[in-house]
């Protein structure tokens, strides 16, 4: 092979490297926030047998919201 067909292998094989990556930490985000969701979510639940008062279940689940989300008062 040529020099010109190694730097065009390489680069071809450089983008997909790129493209898989960025890919890649696009899932990771989504099973993150998929993940939060699901504990929120059995929190919430367990919290309705148990008989909990609403504002002790708003507070647990707001513990699962960054501050920068959350509703002031």
């Amino acid at each position: 092979m040529d020099i010109a067909t190694l730097i065009g292998v390489n680069m071809g094989l450089a983008l997909i490297f790129g493209l898989m990556q960025a890919l890649t930490n696009r899932l990771e985000v989504a099973d993150a926030q998929e993940s939060l969701h699901k504990r929120m979510v059995t929190e919430g639940f367990m919290s309705l047998p148990s008989g909990d008062n609403p504002r002790i279940v708003e507070h647990k689940l707001s513990v699962f919201i960054e501050p920068r989300f959350a509703s002031v008062g």
